[in-house]
Parts: C-alpha cells; sequence; structure tokens
C-alpha cells in the first residue's frame, strides 16, 4: 500500500486497511506472511493468527535459547497478555532438548504417538490434503491417486503419524508437511486435585508459503510425544502426471 506517513489520516487508513487484508486473507485460510517473516510490522498481529497457547509456546522455545531476552528483543512475538498462560511442562521438555544437543545428552522421551483413524479431505483448489493420523501412507495415496494428486510420501503401511516422525525420506517430510493438528497437555503442578490442562494447537498452516512465527511442526513431531500428540497432518500435494 502507498501512503504519506507524514499524513496521520493517510496512516491511519493504511492500518485499518492492512487489518482488513490480513482477516481476509486469514478467514479464506490463510497466513500473516509467506516472503519476510513478521518482524515488528505484523508483532502486533500475531493473536489474530496464533492462539494464546500456540504463541506461549513459541515464547518456551525462545526461552530456550534466550533466556536473558537479548536476542532480537521486540520482534516477532507479541507482548505478553493475560490470555497467554505459561506452560511449565513443555518449556522443560524444550529446555531439555536444547541441552542435550549442547551436551550430546539424551533428550526428552517421548511416549510415541497414539494415532488415531479418521477422514482424508482434499482441496483440490487449494493443492492439499489433511488426514488423521492413523491414516496408512497406502490408504492416503488410494484417496489422492483417485482424485488425481500424489504426495511426495511414497505409499506405505506406515501410518501417518510415524511417517513423519521417523521418516524413512525426511526430505519427502519436509516437502509434504505444511501443518499439524494436534494436543499439549500440561501436568497439575499443585495440590488438591488440580486436573492437567489440555491443549488444543496448531502449527503451520494449508498455505504452502507460511513464515509466520517459529516453524513449531518440526519440533512438534520430531519428539515422538514429547511436546504433544499429533492428531492431523496437513501435507502439499502435487497433480499426478
Amino acid at each position: 500500500m502507498i501512503y504519506d506517513p507524514r499524513d496521520p489520516a493517510a496512516y491511519a487508513a493504511a492500518r485499518a486497511a492492512d487489518d482488513e487484508i490480513l482477516d481476509a486473507a486469514l478467514a479464506l485460510g490463510g497466513t500473516l506472511t509467506g516472503e519476510h517473516g513478521v518482524g515488528s510490522a505484523k508483532r502486533a498481529q500475531m493473536t489474530k493468527r496464533f492462539t494464546a497457547v500456540e504463541i506461549a509456546a513459541m515464547r518456551g522455545v525462545k526461552q530456550a535459547f534466550d533466556p536473558a531476552g537479548i536476542l532480537n528483543p521486540g520482534i516477532l512475538l507479541p507482548d505478553l497478555s493475560p490470555d497467554e498462560l505459561p506452560l511449565p511442562h513443555f518449556s522443560a521438555q524444550v529446555l531439555a532438548a536444547v541441552d542435550a544437543a549442547r551436551t550430546g545428552g539424551p533428550g526428552p522421551a517421548g511416549d510415541g504417538f497414539v494415532a488415531w483413524h479418521g477422514p482424508i479431505e482434499v482441496d483440490a483448489a487449494n493443492l492439499t490434503a489433511s488426514a488423521a493420523s492413523g491414516v496408512s501412507l497406502g490408504e492416503l495415496a488410494a484417496v489422492l491417486d483417485a482424485r488425481g494428486f500424489r504426495t511426495a510420501l511414497a505409499a506405505s503401511d506406515l501410518s501417518l503419524a510415524s511417517a513423519i516422525a521417523d521418516p524413512p525420506d525426511r526430505a519427502a517430510v519436509r516437502d509434504a508437511l505444511l501443518a499439524v493438528r494436534g494436543t499439549m497437555i500440561e501436568p497439575a503442578t499443585g495440590g488438591g486435585g488440580d486436573a492437567a490442562a489440555v491443549h488444543q494447537v496448531r502449527f503451520g498452516s494449508n498455505a504452502v508459503k507460511d513464515v509466520a512465527g517459529y516453524d513449531m511442526k518440526r519440533l512438534f513431531i520430531g519428539g515422538r510425544g514429547a511436546f504433544g500428540q499429533v492428531d492431523e497432518a496437513v501435507l502439499r500435494l502435487t497433480p499426478a502426471p
């Protein structure tokens, strides 16, 4: 958008138009940005794209690498809001993973994924497919083939959850995986019969180009349950020859 920054009315109109464009993009399943990241220009709009839990998870990753808060302060993550609760268990698991990478020790232990079987949905117009974590790559390939599509993941008996967590072809996962929907559980920390907190999260999006926030889906699938449970994955499609 072209506007005169010296004109307060023009600046206000440009900001309002920017919000309207962003709201329309998100309503259509898009994202904040597909090229140059969030930086400071879209920082306040991160709360439109991500839930408070998803932002808190990113903040836990930031804290693990930058406990003093000296790396790019005021960039990417929005100001802390009252809706954003801490995720002590998740943050501790991330910190353990970072420490293990630094020292060569064992990382946080996950219990694997409890895959569930569910539908396969194909969005032909946008070249994406979503499938439950327990769907096999063979089932997925058959559905896609019938629609004239394929994905980078080769057909096999592996469940989708297993294929993206322990990939026989890591490059294929990198090329195919757009988003994961999952469940994060924060164990109860106090006494008195407090219940564990269960959070539904979605990392990534159906947009092929999406650089809004940290690429949390890679962390999520690589922990084999240490960071959360994968329930569904969104994959990029290409037309079959």
